[in-house]
């Protein structure tokens, strides 16, 4: 497995097709490869012929991963985030975490990446149930970081 990391800078205000751009930009670094791409009925892009790949951008950063095995990963900034929300989408445990927390609002963007990194690996989107998706999330590994501006979650098979 590989990926890239690319900050954007503070300063900078990146539409998200800017932002979807760098993302193909970087894909092409890693594997020479670029559109078009297919995808899955959920949505996931992919190549007939592989590299498994996967890439998320937000406002602060973008990440790209290569993989010759099934991937997914996800990025967010640290934004401001409501409690009604985090019931909707967080089980007891991830609650109780989150408002225990000094910084809140990075604990709940640590969860919901690793959510979101383990719904783009299984090519599902956003299709279920957020508080218990990762229940069985047994034959994967997710990795998680906590960056100063962002949290990124790379999720890869065993």
């Amino acid at each position: 497995m590989k990926f890239l990391l690319h900050d954007i800078a503070p300063d900078t205000r990146l539409k998200p097709a800017v932002q979807h751009s760098l993302a193909l930009q970087l894909l092409h670094q890693l594997t020479g490869k670029g559109e078009p791409f297919l995808h899955n009925e959920y949505g996931k892009p992919y190549w007939q012929e592989g590299p498994y790949f996967n890439y998320s951008h937000c406002s602060t950063g973008i990440i790209v991963a290569v993989s010759d095995r099934p991937i997914g990963v996800d990025i967010e900034s640290y934004r401001h985030y409501d409690e009604a929300l985090m019931k909707r989408v967080m089980n007891e445990e991830e609650c109780r975490q989150i408002l225990q927390d000094p910084e809140p609002p990075k604990r709940f963007i640590y969860f919901w990446t690793r959510k979101e990194a383990y719904l783009k690996y299984r090519g599902v989107g956003i299709t279920e149930d957020l508080r218990d998706c990762l229940r069985s999330a047994d034959n994967v590994v997710l990795e998680t970081k906590i960056c100063p501006r962002y949290c990124y979650s790379i999720c890869v098979p065993i």
